[in-house]
């Protein structure tokens, strides 16, 4: 399964928001920590902001947060939203597959398929990004440990 940068550059962003949970970044700010230009976060930021997984707020202050706490939203979710193969898709645990061919092969092959896909939305529903940041922090714990 190949999903796009996007969607790599959508938990980056997210989860780097999510540390600072319940408050606000500017994108130059999210720039800086991701290496991730500011054109690619706005473009992302419109996407999430369509799926109320982030919001904005103008003026002094402002900047972007996550829409819910970090616990709250899956990287399933994520993918689901910047990838429009997935954007129909229902949670995993949801997700049936409809057989409209009477050749038993092709019944075959799509029950195989949707089983595929369903295990692999599954194991992206069960990771959160809260678990992407926490993740990180752990890794970045042992290369400061392993360096000292």
């Amino acid at each position: 399964m190949r999903l796009t940068e996007q969607s790599k550059y959508a938990v980056m962003v997210l989860s780097c928001v999510g540390e600072c949970y319940p408050e606000t970044l500017t994108v130059p700010e999210v720039a800086v920590q991701t290496g991730i230009s500011v054109a690619n976060i706005f473009k992302l930021l419109k996407i999430l902001t369509k799926d109320n997984l982030v919001f904005s707020a103008r003026g002094r202050g402002g900047g972007f947060g996550l829409a819910r706490g970090p616990a709250d939203i899956s990287v399933g979710e994520v993918v689901r939203a910047c990838e429009p193969r997935f954007r129909d898709c229902k949670p995993a645990a949801m997700m049936q597959v409809d057989v409209i061919s009477k050749h038993p092969v092709y019944q075959c092959v799509d029950q195989t398929i949707g089983a595929g896909l369903r295990a692999f939305l599954y194991e992206l529903d069960g990771v959160s990004i809260a678990d992407i940041a926490r993740q990180a922090e752990d890794h970045d714990l042992a290369l400061e440990q392993k360096a000292s």
